[in-house]
């Protein structure tokens, strides 16, 4: 396989997220943090960019959250992804984290 641990990947064109088909993944970027034997391939555990996770519509972070998904890492397929340039630093995204952290819930607060 040509990817490994640490490597920076985009997400292809025409690329869904497998758990909520409605919503694209295209061109979202990130990290790999695992690899893991997959049935028909490897899976890689992607945990996505500071860039990225600014960039995800509020309301699919809410519904990912509801329905008790990750919503810092998705895991895809070699062939859903692209070698990228590394845009930001692991730093960016646990500060991404914590803005979004602190987004979320006020929605879920403000939903009580």
């Amino acid at each position: 396989m040509q990817f490994k641990v640490g490597d920076s990947v985009k997400v292809k064109p025409g690329v869904i997220d497998p758990d909520f088909p409605e919503q694209s993944i295209a061109n979202w970027q990130g990290r790999i943090v695992g690899i893991e034997d997959g049935d028909e391939a490897p899976l890689l555990e992607i945990q996505w960019d500071s860039v990225t996770l600014k960039g995800i519509p509020l309301d699919h972070l809410i519904n990912v959250e509801e329905e008790g998904y990750d919503w810092t890492s998705m895991i895809l397929y070699p062939d859903d992804v692209v070698a990228a340039k590394e845009r930001d630093t692991e730093e960016d995204v646990e500060k991404t984290w914590e803005e979004l952290d602190e987004k979320l819930s006020e929605e879920f607060d403000d939903e009580e």
